[in-house]
């Protein structure tokens, strides 16, 4: 009797289609206010409602509350098997037992994950507040500038991960279903995780006082085993949202670098056509966009596309170490690229997306001749880097006479002495 309810449990999660089925309004209706907000598996409405109804039979027969948790950490240890698993099985494996993709790779690193975790993003989106109205305007600067610090530093821990490398198709996940099927898991996790949390605390607060038919009393150790449970779960709750900022960020890269390195940017013709890995980029973003809309809460949804525009950007910007040769056509052609990418992701953040305009200015450069953009330079000051000027220097003198193009190593001095006298 003890084990029946854990292989009723059980048999729920049996099969992984049937793992990802959603609890409909009927199994929902009866938690009332403490319904979930978003779409979570019927699995995980089953195992809260089995952990009521024992909890309820707990009260009554609390004599024997130690024999009737033991199910509900039984059932708590299959649940968590069973959810490590859909989350494997979504993501792949090798034939050594690895993660096929990068972003699941990532996800299970202990350095990228503390890092992520260190960022004020992480965070507010814990938290959950909104508290930038309370602050003054040199406060909310002050944050701002933390936070364009924090998306360079993730956009050059993915880029040193990333290398030049363009991603395999089999390394991301570009199944909608599937990218689905793990924001249902980790608010279904969240969701469980919150409810055993209200279980402990009635159980603790039981432990020591008096009820109609006597005092539940809840070994320590069976307590103990449902708190490690409960922050198992928890953990693979914050691993699936890791792994899907992190994917989005890996979905950059592999639209991205094939439009730079696949890609000619010496054209003919004065065409605003958008390149084709562009186009596909995004209708990627816009898909996925509304596919996480729908499956996560506000907070994460931001949490996911905060900080996109940064990397985008930065892979644009870096992209010309690539170029071999590109004329005036083509430069119109990425900055074209540039301005329909920030609109659309403007449209997905609801921001102005500077960091992508910043790019296409960068890009402008490059109609300039080596002289004139050192006179910039001088007069504007530096807006980029040198390695990042080196790069315009390079393909504005490509475009020169054989006599003017021997004069790059001189201009390349000339820049480091500006750059120099001006930082």
């Amino acid at each position: 009797k003890q084990n029946k309810k854990t292989v009723v449990i059980k048999s729920c999660f049996e099969g992984f289609d049937v793992q990802k089925i959603l609890a409909d309004d009927s199994m929902l209706k009866p938690l009332g206010s403490t319904a979930p907000m978003k779409p979570v598996l019927q699995s995980a409405v089953v195992v809260d409602q089995s952990m009521r109804e024992l909890r309820e039979i707990m009260e009554r027969l609390s004599p024997y509350a130690d024999r009737l948790l033991g199910p509900i950490s039984d059932m708590l240890l299959v649940y968590r098997k069973s959810c490590s698993q859909l989350y494997k099985h979504i993501l792949g494996v090798t034939d050594d037992n690895l993660l096929r993709t990068v972003s699941g790779m990532w996800a299970q690193d202990g350095d990228i994950r503390r890092l992520l975790k260190s960022f004020p993003a992480w965070t507010h989106m814990q938290q959950q507040t909104q508290t930038a109205h309370q602050k003054s305007k040199k406060e909310v600067q002050e944050d701002l500038e933390t936070v364009q610090t924090h998306h360079r530093q993730e956009c050059e821990m993915l880029t040193r991960n990333i290398g030049d490398r363009v991603l395999a198709k089999s390394a991301v996940i570009l199944s909608l279903a599937d990218l689905r099927a793990i924001a249902h898991l980790q608010e279904s996790l969240e969701w469980l995780v919150g409810r055993i949390d209200a279980l402990l605390s009635t159980l603790i607060a039981s432990s020591s006082t008096v009820i109609k038919k006597g005092c539940i009393e809840v070994p320590g150790d069976l307590l103990r085993s449902v708190e490690q449970l409960k922050d198992e779960l928890h953990n693979l709750a914050e691993t699936c949202l890791i792994m899907l900022h992190l994917e989005i960020r890996c979905h950059c890269y592999f639209f991205l670098l094939p439009a730079t390195k696949q890609s000619t940017y010496v054209h003919d013709s004065d065409s605003m056509e958008v390149d084709e890995h562009v186009r596909y980029f995004n209708n990627d973003l816009k898909s996925t966009k509304e596919t996480m809309e729908e499956a996560l809460s506000q907070s994460k949804f931001k949490y996911l596309f905060d900080g996109l525009g940064h990397l985008i950007a930065s892979i644009l910007i870096s992209s010309t170490n690539f170029l071999g040769a590109i004329n005036d056509y083509g430069i119109k052609r990425m900055c074209n690229n540039i301005y329909n990418l920030q609109q659309n992701l403007t449209n997905i953040t609801m921001t102005r997306e500077l960091d992508l305009a910043r790019a296409r200015q960068y890009f402008e450069l490059l109609f300039l001749n080596p002289e004139e953009l050192l006179t910039v330079i001088v007069e504007q000051g530096p807006q980029f880097t040198e390695l990042q000027y080196g790069h315009v220097l390079r393909l504005a003198s490509q475009r020169l006479p054989k006599a003017e193009r021997d004069k790059l190593p001189r201009q390349i001095d000339r820049l480091r002495e500006i750059l120099q006298d001006l930082i």
